[in-house]
C-alpha cells in the first residue's frame, strides 16, 4: 500500500512539472529591419491546448509601422478572422477568431504574417512588446490572460563603400630622369 501511494505521488508530482512547463504566448522572434524596409514579420502563438481565438497588442517602437490591412494568416487558419486596428500612439491590437468556434491548426508555430515598415529615419535597434495577451481554446477557457512578450529589432545599414579613386590619366608622363641632358637642375 505505501509503495502504491509513494508512486501515486511520484506519477502527481510528475503531471504537475509538465503542467508548469506548458506554454501559452503571442509572440514575435527578433528581427532586422533596415531603413525604408517593409519586412513580414511572423506572430507565433504556442499553447497547450487546440485555440479558436487570441488577441493581443502588438507595441511598435518609433519609426515602424504595421499594415493593418495586408496582415495574412498563415497556413493553422482554419476559416478565421483577423482584425487590427491602431488603439494607442505606436500600438496595433489584433485579434483573431472563429465565429463557428474553429480550432487553429496545430498548437504552435506561426500564426499571421504583418507586413512592418521602417522609416528612413530609423536609426536604432530598439523593443517590441506583445502585451495584454489572451489566448482562449475551443472550450472557452483562458489560456493565457494579459501575458507579455519582447522581442529585438535590430537596425541593418547597407555596408559602408570605399570611396572612389580618382581615374589616372590615359597616358601619364613618363616620370624625367635628371640624369639626361636637357634637363633642368
Amino acid at each position: 500500500m505505501k509503495q502504491l501511494r509513494k508512486n501515486a505521488l511520484l506519477i502527481a508530482a510528475a503531471l504537475c512539472s509538465l503542467a508548469s512547463t506548458a506554454t501559452n504566448r503571442v509572440y514575435v522572434k527578433d528581427f532586422a529591419i533596415a531603413p525604408g524596409e517593409t519586412k513580414i514579420v511572423e506572430i507565433y502563438v504556442e499553447s497547450d491546448a487546440e485555440i479558436r481565438s487570441f488577441q493581443a497588442d502588438v507595441v511598435l517602437p518609433d519609426g515602424l509601422t504595421l499594415d493593418k490591412e495586408k496582415i495574412a494568416f498563415s497556413k493553422r487558419s482554419n476559416e478565421h478572422i483577423v482584425y487590427a486596428d491602431s488603439t494607442a500612439r505606436n500600438t496595433y491590437t489584433i485579434i483573431a477568431f472563429s465565429l463557428n468556434n474553429a480550432a487553429f491548426n496545430g498548437t504552435d508555430g506561426t500564426m499571421l504574417e504583418v507586413p512592418i515598415t521602417a522609416d528612413a529615419h530609423f536609426k536604432h535597434s530598439d523593443i517590441i512588446s506583445v502585451n495584454d495577451i489572451t489566448i482562449e481554446a475551443t472550450d472557452r477557457t483562458q489560456l493565457a490572460k494579459d501575458g507579455k512578450q519582447q522581442c529585438n529589432v535590430f537596425i541593418t545599414l547597407p555596408p559602408l563603400q570605399a570611396p572612389e579613386s580618382p581615374e589616372e590619366p590615359e597616358n601619364p608622363e613618363e616620370p624625367v630622369d635628371p640624369s639626361t641632358p636637357g634637363t633642368d637642375e
